[in-house]
């Protein structure tokens, strides 16, 4: 009898085969938008997705031993300028592998993929660079837009809003920290630095009670020396003559203008005051009950515009102090056990954990052949959970709502774990079964009515993740899905600590979770 590492050599395809070609330019980060059609045809054919899953999990696996430091491989040339996939790692692995190795991880991991339902999909998506976040359309009757953001963190009690957020006339914007910067239809922009709050009352007309704010006008306003923008703040109007200014308001109310390009008027709001009028280079300010004067041009640097888009997962996660090599495994279920998920700790299937699922009477199994929990009926499964001060936090779970029209399955945090209702009382995100007439949400407690951001629409199976961030006086929250930052906020302690992790179905869908787990990082 042939040893197994001859028999799978014997019945590999040639290394000068096209599949293998195409399968290698994938994982090396080479293959262009043509060789990628080339390989999806190839891929209709049972027998090369099986080589295909062999290959791809090899190549995961030798990436694990090289950055564990067990091989050494030469670095990739440069890939080509039309490449649709990146995964930058060693180029020529298939000839330096043994053929041990090809049996020891292909064939196992090419085993548990093929159980799985539309396997080689995910590990297509899993695979391949994030997914870009779809521009959503602006809510009927706004008057503005935010465009950018950096770091935000918004007041308790605000929608914490993200890129695309839509601006509804009389909209307060009430920023802790962090910068935005709206546009408005007119074709103005304001730059937002926090601690600040603004009310944009119309396109051209805001009302700045505390804080910083640039404001740059569009041409759209209004012709050269008449009015284009006005800022009110509690001792002065300002109105925008020219092209741009930045404006400071104090605790106390006196305002602080500074003039970066064109005219600006400059007029206290007590009976009877006289307009002073500032040029570019020129400074002002007034305070209540107090006239206008010209001082000298502050210091200090105003923000005229931000980068475009928001932030990337990888930023949100350095600015939280996130280290996943030091995070310790709090929870943790794959889902690959029998019988009912209730009463069933995560240890008992093979995970970790020293407590027990609780979940609803019926409608909640587990499917072993699919490694998944499958939830057919309303409620939530929750597990208890007890998040500490001074801790960082990582929740996940992959969902996949299969029916349900916009019925949803989340994950979340909630205080009891006997409440009949299906929605999470602390953070939390739903994935929905379809996007085209709702977006997916995430929330920074129970109020239905402020979702954090303007939501997302990735549909099938996403992995959606919460960070949780006690370690300052504010608790703050970030939600990721697929790459995405869908936005941040300040959650409260005392719906944040509520004791249960949670996961959540909303009535008349069909939903399945995997790959659960909370991990903690040490202070």
């Amino acid at each position: 009898m042939k040893p197994p590492d001859q028999v799978l050599a014997d019945s590999w395809p040639p290394a000068d085969a096209e599949l293998v070609r195409l399968t290698t330019a994938f994982c090396d980060g080479r293959l262009t938008a043509a060789e990628g059609r080339q390989l999806a045809e190839l891929l209709r054919d049972d027998a090369s997705r099986a080589v295909y899953r062999r290959l791809v999990w090899l190549h995961v696996n030798l990436l694990r031993l090289w950055h564990e430091g067990k091989v050494t491989l030469p670095p990739l040339p440069p890939p080509p300028s039309d490449r649709r996939f990146s995964l930058p790692l060693p180029a020529g692995w298939l000839g330096r592998v043994a053929a041990g190795l090809l049996l020891a991880v292909g064939l196992i991991a090419a085993a548990a993929v093929s159980q799985q339902a539309g396997g080689l999909q995910r590990l297509v998506a899993l695979l391949s660079p994030p997914l870009v976040e779809q521009r959503p359309p602006r809510q009927a009757g706004s008057i503005a837009e935010i465009i950018a953001v950096q770091q935000p963190v918004w007041a308790e009690g605000q929608p914490a809003r993200s890129r695309y957020a839509s601006i509804m006339p009389g909209d307060q914007l009430s920023l802790l920290a962090g910068l935005v910067e709206v546009a408005a239809d007119t074709g103005s922009r304001i730059v937002l630095e926090g601690p600040t709050e603004l009310t944009l009352h119309d396109p051209a007309v805001a009302q700045l009670d505390r804080g910083r704010a640039t404001v740059s006008v569009g041409t759209a306003s209004a012709g050269d020396g008449q009015p284009r923008f006005t800022l009110t703040t509690p001792s002065a109007t300002v109105t925008d003559l020219g092209t741009s200014f930045g404006a400071a308001v104090s605790d106390t109310g006196q305002t602080a203008i500074t003039v970066l390009a064109g005219l600006v008027e400059l007029l206290p709001r007590q009976e009877g005051a006289a307009a002073l009028r500032l040029a570019a280079g020129e400074a002002g300010v007034t305070g209540p009950q107090q006239p206008a004067r010209r001082v000298d041009s502050p210091a200090e640097r105003f923000v005229r515009s931000l980068p475009p888009g928001g932030s990337s997962r990888a930023e949100a996660l350095r600015r939280f102090g996130w280290d996943q090599a030091r995070a310790t495994i709090l929870l943790a279920d794959a889902f690959t056990g029998s019988g009912p998920l209730a009463g069933t700790p995560p240890g008992g299937r093979g995970g970790i954990g020293e407590v027990a699922w609780q979940t609803p009477a019926a409608g909640w199994q587990l499917d072993p052949d699919k490694g998944c929990l499958v939830a057919s009926s309303h409620g939530l499964a929750t597990l208890p959970f007890q998040p500490e001060p001074g801790h960082r936090y990582q929740i996940s779970v992959t969902i996949h709502t299969t029916a349900g029209g916009v019925g949803w399955g989340a994950i979340g945090l909630t205080d009891d774990a006997d409440n009949p209702s299906y929605i999470p009382r602390g953070p939390w995100q739903v994935q929905r079964h379809r996007t085209d007439a709702e977006a997916n949400r995430a929330y920074a407690g129970p109020e239905q009515t402020h979702p954090v951001g303007r939501g997302d629409r990735f549909g099938g199976e996403q992995t959606r993740t919460i960070l949780l961030d006690t370690t300052g006086s504010r608790w703050r929250a970030v939600f990721f899905v697929a790459g995405t930052v869908l936005g941040e906020a300040v959650v409260d302690p005392k719906t944040a600590a509520s004791g249960y992790v949670c996961l959540a179905a909303f009535p008349n869908s069909r939903v399945e979770f995997r790959h659960f787990s909370v991990a903690m990082l040490p202070r």
